[in-house]
């Protein structure tokens, strides 16, 4: 699945228009909008897929992207905790 497709976007939009397609298209196919008793099963169905397609896009397109720093220490923790060396994770934006 195209991420940057799916939101209508091409792939060197930015993140204001990510968000802005976002917000434009859930509030067209939300679920909840199509509640309406004369609405069929099937258009609810392919409504709540497309919902899940939007956020799933726009989800994974504003990520903040992690970098993970691994010490590898012959021994691993045990080791370190011998030594007394503190393992310790840290999340940084990049």
């Amino acid at each position: 699945m195209n991420l940057y497709k799916v939101l209508g976007l091409a792939r060197n939009a930015s993140k204001k228009e990510i968000k802005e397609a976002y917000r434009v298209l859930a509030l067209i196919y939300h679920p909840d909008k199509h509640l309406h008793p004369d609405s069929s099963q099937k258009v609810k169905d392919v409504v709540t897929q497309k919902f899940r397609q939007i956020s799933e896009a726009h989800e994974i397109l504003t990520m903040v992207p992690v970098v993970v720093v691994v010490v590898v220490v012959v021994g691993g923790i045990p080791a370190m905790a011998k030594m007394g060396l503190l393992v310790t994770i840290h999340r940084v934006s990049v």
